[in-house]
């Protein structure tokens, strides 16, 4: 397949007469004019520069909470003008670090449950699973890393202390360790005194 010469483009502008190499059919200057009539009739704002009165309270509405679009219709621009100066200025417009946390606009008081079925709570700007938080307040200490709470009835939001246990490495679900001579749920792992093997 044999590629094909691309040719430079020779037009002339319709509107002015003057030959340019622009892809469009105007050229430069006035395709610039014609973008500018284009959106003059869509509507749009035309882009200009802010006067320093414009600029002080554009920095008062944002710093009491109104939105770049909402800023930048009552000044008569568009709104990039707006969040382009407030940068200028060292103000962070990303909307999303502004309503984080308890300023955000779905905050539940940071307690959530997960898709994996645990709850999960924000506490000093951490996720901890809600099940840990009880055993390590029940017991006054963290909780170590082997260290695992399980679920005794198996339902993963009923951290109510009386159905966790604490215990060492994974543990199946709805699987719970008990006496078989007594019946009690309370039992730990016992060290075997000196034996390294089987006895014969």
């Amino acid at each position: 397949m044999q590629q094909q010469k691309v040719q430079p483009l020779n037009r002339k502008c319709p509107r002015c007469g003057a030959a340019h190499g622009n892809i469009y059919a105007y050229c430069r200057e006035c395709h610039r004019e014609y973008e500018r009539n284009r959106r003059r009739a869509a509507g749009v704002p035309a882009m200009r520069h802010l006067t320093d009165i414009e600029i002080h309270q554009a920095v008062a509405d944002y710093a009491d909470g109104a939105s770049l679009p909402r800023i930048a219709a009552a000044l008569g621009v568009h709104s990039s003008t707006v969040m382009h100066k407030l940068n200028a200025l060292g103000i962070d417009t990303n909307s999303t670090g502004r309503y984080r946390g308890t300023k955000a606009w779905g905050w539940k008081g940071g307690r959530y449950q997960h898709s994996d079925g645990y709850i999960r709570i924000l506490v000093q700007g951490r996720v901890r699973p809600e099940h840990r938080l009880v055993m390590e307040e029940h017991l006054g200490r963290m909780l170590e890393d082997h260290e695992t709470v399980h679920h005794i009835n198996g339902v993963r939001d009923d951290n109510r202390l009386e159905n966790l246990q604490l215990r060492q490495g994974q543990h199946g679900q709805g699987v719970v360790r008990q006496c078989n001579a007594c019946g009690s749920f309370d039992i730990r792992a016992q060290p075997i005194g000196g034996r390294t093997g089987r006895e014969a």
